[in-house]
Formats: C-alpha cells, structure tokens, sequence
C-alpha cells in the first residue's frame, strides 16, 4: 500500500487523495483495505489494486519521473541561459500541454528532501540487482548533484576558486518551504563548497529549520563550526558580499528589496529558486543571477 504523502502537506495528501494504490496477494487484506480507505475517495476508481511488485515500483516511479521532469526542466534552463530565452515562458507553454502538465517544472538549484533522492537511489539499485543498466536515472542522479553547486560555479566565474576575501550570506536551508528538512537541500552541498573555498564568512537564515540544519545537516564537523546563523532574515545582509538564495520562501519573495539594495555591499544576488524579477534587481543596481532567465 504505497503511501503518496508530500511533506507540508500529508495530512491533505492522505484525507483527499489523487489515488490509493493497494498491492497485495491476499483477499482479505485487498477487502479490508478497500473498505478503509473508500471514505476517502470521491470515485471507487481511485483505487487501484494490483499485486505488490506493481505496487512497490509504482511508488518508486513516480517519483522518480518526477525527479527527471525536474532535471530536465533545470537542463533547459541551462539552454535558455546561453540562447536568452526564458525557462518561466518555455515551462509555461509546455506545461499546457495536458500531456505534460504544469506541476515540476519549476527550474531551479535540484530537488533535494527524503523522497526524491531516496527512491531515484533504490530504483537504481534495485535495477542493478536484477541486471538492468537504469542509465536514465543514473543520469538524472548524477546531473542534481551537481545541480546544488550552480551559485558557486558562478562565483568562481566571478571570483576565481579562491573565496578567502568573500563574505557570504544564504537564505534558506530548508530543501522546499513549509519543512524544517533539510536532507539532501542544496544548502548543504553550496555551503560545504563556499567553506571549503575558503569563504571569509558564512552567515545563514531560514524561518523554522535552523536547528534542524545544526543537528541533521551532512557537513563535517570542522565545517559547522564555520556557520554563523541570525534569527532575521535581514541581519544576513550585514556587510556581506553575495546574498545566494536556496529555498523560495514566502518571506524571501515578499522581502523589501529597497534594503536588500541598501545593506548588500558586493550587491551580488545569485537567486536559485527565481523568486524576483531580473528588471527590477537590475534597476535597483544589484548584480542578479537567477536560473534560465
């Protein structure tokens, strides 16, 4: 009985659900389960059943299709990058394609959480356990990876591969908004880069996953050490070179920009989740980097 729970939002996943899909070989558990679960369902079709090797590897599908649309929209970004065009506009006439659909292709700086990069890896291993080469998701396992570091290979086109004279601030370490996760977030991996390039500073604010960070983050312990965190978004601004976003939080979308402009000092913004518009950073006088626009 695959369960299709997004964080943030399970308790509305499990009371209204798209589809409930039940693997199982026995009768009576098949019986007892459709009896449990037709209060939730608007139409008895919504619930799928099926035996439980379907059922496993349609949970690991899922999200793992879901996986490769968002590094595939994040490879067109790339493109829109070197031909001008706009990632935004591109994802929105594909997305009406009801064929396609709109939902993730959000271009940005790689999925992270639980889910996603749990089931791409047991897909994969699964497949190689049974002899069956998943180059696809290897693929796609491998470009997010890399995904997560794309504010600092920018700032190594800007700054050389030496940050040791720069002082950076990050909003964000959360994987997604509405979650103190921060399994697998870009922040760790782009934080883990700026100190082991030797960043003068880090400085770092997230609504509610602070403490999380602290304690779950996958950075060394020497790293940690390192981090210096505020309890206002805006006291990261202080005196720092280069502001990278790594979570669209609605507080960051709905942030003044006028004092953004006024303490950011290097006036360098790399935004990897396109929370702001390129004209009005550009005439506010910041130096802006978003994804595919």
């Amino acid at each position: 009985n695959p369960e299709f729970l997004k964080e943030g939002n399970a308790v509305l996943d499990f009371m209204e659900p798209e589809r409930v899909v039940i693997g199982t070989s026995s009768n009576q558990a098949r019986n007892k389960l459709v009896e449990l679960y037709l209060p939730f369902v608007k139409d008895k079709d919504q619930i799928l059943l099926m035996d439980e090797k379907s059922a496993e590897l349609t949970k690991y599908a899922a999200n793992a299709f879901l996986a490769t649309k968002i590094t595939f929209i994040n490879q067109i970004a790339d493109l829109c990058d070197i031909n001008n065009a706009n990632v935004e506009l591109v994802a929105k006439g594909v997305g009406l394609d009801s064929r396609i659909g709109p939902k993730f292709l959000k271009a940005g700086i790689g999925y992270g959480g639980s889910c996603f990069p749990k089931d791409v890896s047991a897909l994969i291993k699964y497949s190689d356990s049974i002899g069956y080469d998943f180059s696809l998701l290897k693929k796609v396992q491998a470009e997010n990876v890399k995904r997560k570091t794309k504010p600092i290979q920018k700032l190594i086109e800007l700054y050389g591969d030496n940050f040791s004279k720069l002082k950076v601030g990050v909003w964000g370490l959360a994987f997604k908004p509405e979650t103190d996760d921060v399994r697998e977030a870009p922040s760790t991996y782009i934080i883990r880069e700026l100190i082991y390039n030797q960043a003068q500073s880090v400085i770092a604010y997230d609504p509610v996953a602070i403490e999380s960070f602290q304690t779950f983050a996958n950075l060394e312990d020497s790293y940690k050490t390192q981090i210096q965190y505020t309890t206002n978004q805006y006291e990261v601004l202080d005196n720092i070179d280069v502001l990278i976003i790594c979570t669209e939080w609605e507080d960051f979308k709905q942030a003044d920009r006028s004092i953004l402009a006024e303490k950011l000092k290097g006036k360098v913004v790399f935004d990897g989740r396109n929370i702001w518009e390129p004209e009005e950073m550009l005439e506010l006088g910041m130096d802006y980097y978003s994804i595919g626009r």
